[in-house]
């Protein structure tokens, strides 16, 4: 029989920065299996909110990529789980990739996941071979204490991928990689960080997630083991179980979802996607000064445990930007201050006053907005997008607080 499709999984919370290690996962991606074939990868994704935003930030200069999505719910809770079962039976199956990567969604309890993939009806497809933890590191010990699924997500692990370390002093970094392996002394510890070459912190390689090791898929470990057709270095899949009839697969997938020591029950956050419009004078009628251009703000960085520090004072920082970058629009980033204090997750994209795109991305109360050319969300069209994930759960107050800048709502969806 081919060999089983090797799965790498990605988890971590809200804003940790899961995206952006796929991204750099796949810019350094080995070519070839074992047997001299091109490596065929596929990605699923899976996002929180209703709009996918991640994937179009994948497929950017990776237009033949084979990706899935599944959106509104954690693959590994009820609301999303058998949808990613049937995808991983159908779509991905067919595809027949030697190695899946998987995003998992920042609320994703990963507790149950080898047990699924070790069940009679995945176990033959899919072998997971990693499973990787990407920790905030300069917000892990502050959402360890608010989100129980914090450290489920670390427990679970087979590597630990500490990002965002360039913003810890040593001794700092030194205490949480303490915390870090007493919650989970098997997994292996990786200090990484993507913003600046800081003594002690590197960008993650293939290298760090198989050192060594017969799984790796690249040129200084073992190759990946070669599954499925000829593209992949194989002699074909027509040695794979046959696929369940539909009524065959819904009653396998109800019998999964239905285990009470399997599924989990919906996240404790409350996710709500906003759309609205862009008239080109987002910034008229304002007497602040004027956003210089090729400046991009940040907001201040108040995430609280008890997200009460609303009024606290500002600390803004400015990175230089592109002489081409538009202006952020004034009444978005009045927008972005008033925003309420339990938002946990924000991210999008939207028009700069001369019509440009700009990808929004928020983790608590610290807010980056940059130029942007790459895909969009499907039926975005003259719209802006945005995915807004909180604590508190009310749809009314953020597109009451678009209103209340001036930005006209044109859709709002939980």
């Amino acid at each position: 029989m081919s060999a089983p499709c090797s799965v790498v999984l990605l988890t971590g919370f809200l804003g940790s920065g899961k995206t952006t290690v796929l991204r750099h996962l796949l810019e350094t991606l080995p070519g070839e299996t074992e047997k001299g074939g091109p490596l065929r990868c596929g990605v699923l994704i899976n996002e929180f909110g209703k709009v996918s935003i991640d994937g179009p930030l994948l497929r950017e200069g990776r237009a033949q990529l084979p990706l899935w999505e599944i959106n509104r719910g954690s693959i590994f809770c009820y609301c999303a789980k058998g949808d990613f079962l049937r995808t991983l039976l159908t779509d991905v199956r067919h595809s027949a990739p030697a190695l899946l990567l998987v995003e998992a969604s920042g609320v994703a309890d990963p507790t149950d996941l080898e047990r699924d993939f070790a069940r009679p009806l995945l176990s033959p497809l899919y072998r997971l071979v990693r499973n990787i933890c990407v920790v905030d590191a300069p917000r892990f010990e502050e959402t360890l204490d608010l989100f129980p699924l914090v450290s489920k997500q670390v427990l679970a692990a087979h590597l630990l991928l500490v990002n965002k370390c360039d913003l810890l002093a040593p001794n700092e970094r030194e205490r949480l990689g303490r915390l870090l392996r007493e919650l989970n002394p098997a997994a292996a510890l990786c200090f990484t960080s993507f913003a600046a070459v800081t003594p002690g912190c590197h960008r993650v390689s293939w290298n760090d997630i198989f050192p060594a090791s017969g799984d790796a898929p690249h040129a200084t470990g073992a190759s990946l083991p070669c599954r499925g057709g000829p593209e992949n270095g194989g002699e074909g899949d027509d040695t794979l179980p046959p696929l369940p009839s539909e009524e065959e697969l819904e009653i396998l997938l109800d019998r999964i979802l239905q285990d009470p020591e399997g599924s989990l029950g919906p996240s404790e956050l409350f996710s709500q996607t906003v759309y609205w419009k862009s008239d080109g004078s987002d910034n008229s009628g304002d007497n602040d000064a004027a956003e210089p251009k090729g400046v991009l703000r940040s907001g201040k960085d108040l995430f609280e445990k008890e997200h009460s520090g609303s009024d606290a004072p500002e600390a803004e920082q400015k990175t230089p930007l592109p002489e081409e970058s538009g202006k952020l629009p004034r009444r978005f980033e009045r927008l972005l201050r008033a925003l309420p204090a339990d938002l946990v997750r924000g991210k999008g994209f939207l028009r700069d006053p001369a019509g440009h795109f700009l990808h929004y991305d928020q983790t608590g109360s610290s807010w980056s907005v940059k130029p942007y050319d790459g895909p969009l969300p499907p039926g975005l069209g003259e719209r802006n997008c945005a995915v807004f994930i909180r604590r508190r759960r009310d749809h009314r107050e953020i597109p009451r607080l678009f209103a209340d800048v001036g930005l006209e709502v044109t859709d709002h969806a939980l």
